[in-house]
């Protein structure tokens, strides 16, 4: 697999479950200030 274009925060979004979205956007944030990590997609396109 490769890194795609495809949005993260899009995937996330698409998440049915509300709490499972909340807690990705969560680690997407904590991840994104404590580690400067920006979220890739590595899904196939």
């Amino acid at each position: 697999m490769e890194v795609t274009e495809n949005s993260v925060v899009d995937f996330i979004e698409g998440v049915e479950s509300e709490k499972k979205k909340a807690d990705a956007l969560i680690l997407r944030q904590e991840y994104r200030h404590r580690f400067f990590y920006r979220a890739f997609a590595w899904w196939p396109s």
